[in-house]
């Protein structure tokens, strides 16, 4: 993985707004939004020049002044941007961003984060607003010149507890919300959410939460602090019932946790597309560090992207022409990206050459003994993940939302053991005089199993279990029979 810091100049640009720790907001890691100083957002446009990236300011949005703008939130589905301070103003933005509608507040937004559902006959919204006073979540519709905020349909959580930041999930199902004692939690968002609490949180060791991030497949979230620490969780449902809980995922990037004092801004935490990187942004007296960890490989690298005079304001990722950008912008006005460059390798093989080893609803695991590694294919929900057994590369293509078309394909290598190998070949063989030979010599017949969270090689006497999240392989052995014991 390869990661290089571009400056960018652009005329006009404002600062950002001094109070903010992210001024940038992205949605659908295309339109990209600046909330700046003097009440002014600046919309963006990101295009190519000879193969460099370049921005140009497509539109200013002028809120009057008088009022202190504090957030902006975009859609899900990209339509609606909301700019909040004292009051929620709400603009088109597949109109070229007409504002629809205004809406007072009673307190000083302090974030703001919209969700998306889908009703029959109009796109429903529901606004998550952070407050002194807790969480208010309104629903709003939106028609092509209107904006309908419903004042009288409000769901209010941690009341009389002042809320910092808070987050819907890309699938607006959870919202993570951090309080200003260095509590975060997750709500899973569903009707009656007052009166049906479906709530996982715990307390962090920080004197301040600056930013939630969730992945695009909304299974993993990334908190970062003040202090310059990190967390990650991921989604752990549990069988039977509706309840969930997160889990701890640990990351090593040695991001270092040195400021207890002072005026610099938080660390900062950023998805890529597809989950194959997350990025963080650490200031410090000498300058600020971006570090950008591969997910499939365990790889992480830094880059100091300014001196210690000028510190980033705001980070968020950004599709150009189909390749990945992390944009910042710093308290100079300075905006840059972060070009990454996975260096990955992806393993091609005759699709004639696939054994079939499972299917079911869940998906199909396949086996190619083909190639110069041994490779178990894994297609669950329209993705297509290929396991090698060379290296820890990878790559992605595609999405994760189930619809992939078969032009959608996300294509991983791993170490796959000899012993795995060998046991794909007797599956393969079990029908031939291979498998006869097998069964004369005592070799136990295995069967494949694929869930949503592992691949297991099952058989009388030992399992072999490739788990999703930890990526690595775990045998059993089983002291009796299996089939004994069921």
């Amino acid at each position: 993985m390869e990661i290089e810091n571009v400056s960018l100049k652009i005329e006009g640009l404002p600062p950002p707004a001094p109070t903010l720790i992210n001024a940038l907001s992205c949605c659908n890691k295309e339109n990209l939004a600046i909330l700046c100083d003097f009440n002014h957002v600046i919309l963006l446009n990101a295009q190519t020049k000879k193969d460099l990236p370049v921005f140009h300011i497509s539109k200013t949005l002028t809120i009057p002044r008088g009022e202190s703008l504090e957030c902006t939130s975009w859609s899900p589905d990209g339509q609606l941007l909301v700019v909040a301070g004292r009051k929620l103003h709400l603009f088109n933005a597949v109109d070229n961003f007409q504002e629809i509608g205004v809406f007072s507040l009673h307190y000083a937004c302090k974030d703001i984060s919209v969700g998306w559902k889908k009703d029959a006959d109009f796109d429903k919204y529901m606004i998550a607003l952070a407050g002194p006073n807790g969480v208010e979540i309104y629903s709003c519709t939106m028609d092509t010149d209107r904006c309908f905020v419903m004042s009288d349909d409000i769901v209010a959580l941690h009341v009389d507890l002042p809320i910092a930041l808070l987050k819907y999930s890309s699938n607006s199902q959870y919202l993570g919300v951090a309080a200003m004692d260095g509590h975060f939690g997750i709500w899973k968002v569903k009707d009656q959410m007052e009166e049906h609490k479906d709530f996982w949180f715990l307390h962090l060791r920080t004197l301040r939460i600056t930013s939630i991030e969730f992945s695009d497949d909304a299974r993993k979230v990334a908190v970062s602090c003040w202090d310059g620490s990190f967390h990650v969780f991921q989604l752990i449902e549990i069988e039977g019932n509706d309840k969930f809980q997160w889990k701890t995922v640990k990351y090593n990037v040695n991001c270092p946790v040195e400021k207890v004092t002072g005026t610099l801004p938080g660390t900062l935490v950023c998805w890529s597309h597809q989950d194959r990187f997350f990025s963080l942004s650490n200031p410090t007296v000498k300058g600020t560090v971006v570090y950008v960890y591969c997910v499939e490989s365990a790889n992480v690298k830094q880059i100091t992207v300014c001196a210690g005079s000028d510190y980033i304001k705001g980070i968020t990722v950004i599709k150009i022409n189909g390749k990945e950008y992390l944009v910042y912008f710093t308290k100079n006005r300075k905006l840059g990206l972060v070009s990454i460059t996975p260096n990955l390798k992806m393993v091609q093989s005759p699709q004639e050459h696939w054994e079939t080893l499972m299917e079911n609803t869940m998906g199909k695991v396949l086996y190619n003994n083909s190639i110069t590694s041994p490779v178990l294919s894994v297609e669950y929900n329209g993705l297509h993940c290929v396991k090698g057994s060379k290296t820890d590369n990878a790559k992605c293509t595609g999405s994760h939302d189930g619809n992939a078309s078969s032009k959608d394909i996300m294509k991983f290598n791993i170490v796959l053991p000899k012993k795995l190998a060998d046991i794909c070949q007797r599956i393969t063989h079990r029908k031939t005089e291979i498998d006869s030979h097998t069964a004369k010599i005592g070799w136990p017949n295995y069967e494949v199993l694929l869930s949503s969270n592992a691949v297991v090689f099952l058989s009388a006497l030992a399992a072999h279990v490739y788990l999703f999240a930890s990526k690595k392989w775990k045998s059993i052995v089983f002291k009796t029979d299996r089939k004994s014991v069921v």
